[in-house]
């Protein structure tokens, strides 16, 4: 794992060479971080399938190690990065700024895998299954709902104080949920999303991207999340994500009663869960994703007057955060689609109306 972590580090630092032009920097930069997702997940999952078959055991540990163990390699790849991305988006921040929202951004981000982990660990139960179901979805309200005021202390949220973002309000009132701005400038980060929980929640707003926006793009950006509010897509994508603990919990059901006929080798099955997981997060939870922003575009589009505002807000959020795409971008890992396919969507779904 050292090894690792220093190769890692070192890839990191030499990534981008000097004479590298800054488009080609982000693409290098931007491949390296989607190859190490992968990598990471992998290997943190293959250094514990080892673990297992040197020890002849499952212990209460591996369950918890693959998330600690990606969550940690994560973090490092993103640290190491900071002078590179600094220097080539001209970011003025310092370190500590840096760091701390890198590290907020993975514990958002890793927080509900290594929940879920420590619960299934001290919570499985083979007298009642039932009842571990019934608390494994308690635990999922109880941790939405903390998730729901963290997110706003990681952000380092504040009122709207944004002009431009309050008139739009003003003439987009959603019930239940509140607007925020939130610090965007460290990294240079135009972004907005909603979080909810029982349709309430939180709408966020990047102050890097009300500042650089009219007031008509912000408009079209604020009304595709509502559009996300309106369809209810949190509430089915945390649906999805709370079905992986049962889903896995039954693999495993299955997997003991083949157990009883043909025994599986403890490494054979290790690899059998996390193809099962994988297969349902690419294939299906993802894919659910992606089809849900094209739904929050249309519902943009439909309650805007020109069209073409949401896509230039679009082509604004890719330059802003310097987001280079290509025709042939691959989104099979990716939560969003390209904006130039999203593009495509709006202008097919609207039959080219300006």
């Amino acid at each position: 794992m050292i090894i690792y972590i220093i190769i890692s580090i070192v890839m990191a630092i030499n990534l981008v060479n000097t004479s590298d032009e800054k488009e080609k920097a982000i693409k290098k930069i931007n491949k390296y971080l989607i190859v190490k997702l992968i990598v990471n997940f992998l290997l943190s999952h293959f250094m514990i399938m080892i673990l297992v078959r040197v020890t002849q055991r499952k212990a209460w540990y591996t369950m918890l190690l693959p998330a600690l163990l990606s969550f940690i390699f994560s973090i490092i790849d993103s640290v190491s990065l900071y002078d590179t991305v600094k220097k080539i988006r001209d970011l003025k921040c310092g370190r500590k700024e840096y760091y701390f929202q890198v590290i907020g951004d993975n514990i958002l981000l890793y927080l509900s895998w290594v929940m879920a982990s420590l619960l299934h660990i001290f919570g499985t139960s083979e007298k009642n299954d039932y009842i571990f179901i019934l608390g494994y979805f308690i635990f999922w309200c109880i941790f939405n709902f903390i998730i729901l005021h963290l997110r706003k202390y990681i952000m380092k949220c504040k009122e709207v104080s944004n002009k431009k973002l309050i008139n739009v309000i003003n003439k987009h009132y959603v019930e239940g949920y509140k607007i925020f701005e939130y610090n965007g400038q460290i990294r240079k980060s135009a972004n907005a999303l909603v979080d909810c929980m029982f349709g309430r929640g939180n709408i966020y707003f990047s102050d890097y991207l009300l500042e650089n926006m009219t007031e008509e793009e912000i408009e079209a950006i604020y009304l595709h999340e509502i559009g996300h509010i309106k369809k209810k897509h949190i509430t089915i994508r945390n649906i999805l994500l709370i079905m992986i603990m049962p889903l896995m919990y039954f693999v495993g059901i299955i997997m003991d009663e083949i157990e009883k006929v043909q025994h599986i080798n403890i490494f054979l099955g290790i690899t059998l869960g996390m193809g099962i997981l994988i297969g349902y997060m690419v294939f299906f939870y993802l894919y659910v994703s992606r089809r849900q922003e094209y739904e929050a575009d249309q519902y943009a589009v439909k309650n805007i007057n020109e069209t073409a505002v949401l896509c230039r807000a679009l082509k604004k959020l890719n330059e802003l955060n310097d987001i280079l795409e290509s025709k042939n971008d691959n989104v099979v890992l990716k939560t969003h689609p390209t904006v130039i396919q999203r593009i495509k969507r709006i202008e097919a779904y609207t039959g080219g109306k300006k």
